[in-house]
């Protein structure tokens, strides 16, 4: 089981959520929308179609081509 505080992010792939934390990926149940609903109280906000952001592993943000934005996570990733 995993705490919800390490958790990066939550992507939707071929209709699948993964949760991804610092070094390891799970698949959950719920469905994106769900996660979002869910988990707006614990910084958790939707931040493209397909991705549900933890605010609180976020590093910065930086502006990208097309008006887009990428954000660098506290474990060196980056999210479009």
């Amino acid at each position: 089981k995993i705490r919800l505080e390490e958790i990066y992010y939550f992507e939707a792939l071929d209709e699948k959520v993964f949760a991804y934390t610092e070094n390891r990926v799970f698949e959950i149940k719920l469905r994106l929308y769900e996660v979002e609903r869910n988990y707006v109280p614990y910084h958790f906000i939707r931040c493209s179609k397909s991705v549900v952001l933890n605010l609180m592993q976020l590093k910065s943000i930086s502006p990208v081509l097309n008006g887009r934005f990428l954000a660098h996570l506290k474990n060196g990733e980056k999210i479009m």
